[in-house]
């Protein structure tokens, strides 16, 4: 289940169909989408509306390892973490010397601190810009000396899909 509607939401963005009167439409509408879940959800405090997102670094290199010898082009990952990881990083590398683009979201901390796997050397590192095309105000970030993060994109109010439950 995606409970977060972090990863719907995401790839409706990406791939969501078009012409069918429901919604949105996706900027590769053409493309076919894979999911593979690496993360769980810490619902501890969901009491006060928060859903923690937790990922272990084995499970998301054997998600791209899978999807990379499953054929996958892309594989995106909406997540980030402020500590490297060798395992994590060798499965990147894999992932990229059998040509496979790998992207992944900057963070949500609002500082330059590195996040992985987005600052690995072979990743697409994303922040997030506003409507405005202004940095949003979440989103982490590169500085001149380090440039960390490769591309923004629009990633506040964005029309999209979420899981039917996510719906209010």
């Amino acid at each position: 289940d995606d409970v977060v509607g972090n990863g719907t939401h995401v790839s409706a963005i990406a791939a969501a169909e078009t012409d069918n009167g429901i919604g949105t439409a996706g900027v590769a509408r053409e493309a076919s989408i894979g999911s593979f879940k690496v993360c769980y959800e810490d619902l501890s405090l969901a009491i006060f509306g928060i859903i923690l997102s937790l990922c272990e670094d084995e499970d998301i290199a054997e998600a791209i390892i899978q999807a990379t010898n499953s054929g996958y082009q892309v594989i995106n990952m909406s997540l980030a973490g402020p500590q490297p990881s060798a395992t994590l990083e060798n499965a990147v590398n894999y992932a990229w010397s059998q040509g496979v683009v790998v992207v992944a979201g900057a963070g949500n901390d609002y500082s330059p601190t590195k996040q992985y796997p987005a600052a690995f050397e072979n990743v697409i590192g994303v922040g997030a810009t506003d409507r405005y095309d202004n940095q949003a105000y979440f989103s982490s970030f590169s500085t001149n000396t380090d440039d960390w993060v490769s591309v923004v994109a629009p990633a506040v109010v964005n029309m999209s899909a979420v899981p039917r439950e996510l719906c209010g």
